[in-house]
């Protein structure tokens, strides 16, 4: 029911949301983000990138069904979204109501993820666009692009103001908001800086995570045969980025 009901609203919705949020279905994705990032970043001097800290677990339940009632007319969808988020957890043999946090497994996530920072997409987006500047979002992670650093300072006020209507926070480790370095900055799994210096490369964090996920592999026994294929797959999927 959830993955029908998932299917059905995103074509439902999908033309009224941002095409800025790129994990939406047919706005291009974490590659097509990554790819319209790196054609854009050297027409920019400053840049903030960020994500906001742990997003599914602090979502929260009253903003999302207010955002949810202002786009779909169906009390009866409501009625059965409303139920969805509305749950109870035992702890310790104790049943305690959760008001806040959304599952990352849930089929319907994606596009609640995507209603969620709307605000974030309608205002940033409003502002860059006005400025010939560039904002893109995939899921919880943001880049915004700037001539100036004028922009760049209102740009983040913006986004402050937004994260805090919401109730969320950036993450402290993934923020960077300054002066595009020539070293780039790391983006969805890639280092994205200036052409002439470097282009597109991977980031640290997924060569990182690559190398533990070959050590687990190993130390499970698993066939060379089959961590070929798993090292294949993840070739593809960095050349996909280019």
């Amino acid at each position: 029911m959830i993955k029908a009901t998932a299917l059905v609203l995103t074509e439902y919705l999908c033309p009224s949301l941002s095409k800025d949020c790129y994990h939406l279905a047919g706005n291009g994705g974490a590659k097509g983000c990554v790819r319209v990032v790196k054609q854009e970043v050297d027409r920019y001097r400053f840049v903030c990138r960020s994500d906001v800290n742990s997003y599914y677990a602090t979502v929260d339940h009253s903003i999302l069904q207010r955002q949810l009632r202002a786009l779909i007319p169906c009390e009866t969808t409501l009625t059965l979204l409303n139920r969805m988020l509305d749950r109870l957890d035992d702890v310790n043999g104790e049943l305690h109501r959760v008001v806040i946090g959304i599952s990352k497994g849930n089929p319907i996530s994606p596009l609640l993820g995507a209603i969620y920072l709307q605000p974030l997409d309608e205002t940033l987006g409003e502002y860059c666009h006005k400025h010939d500047l560039f904002y893109g979002r995939f899921v919880d992670d943001w880049v915004i692009l700037c001539k100036t650093r004028n922009q760049l300072r209102t740009a983040v006020r913006i986004m402050n103001r937004v994260l805090h209507a919401v109730k969320m926070t950036k993450h402290p480790l993934k923020t960077y908001i300054g002066r595009l370095r020539t070293t780039g900055f790391d983006f969805l799994g890639y280092r994205i800086g200036n052409r002439l210096i470097n282009g597109l490369t991977i980031a640290w964090m997924t060569w990182a995570n690559h190398r533990d996920k070959l050590n687990q592999l190993y130390e499970q026994g698993v066939y060379e045969k089959d961590i070929g294929r798993y090292v294949e797959r993840w070739r593809l999927w960095v050349r996909s980025g280019g």
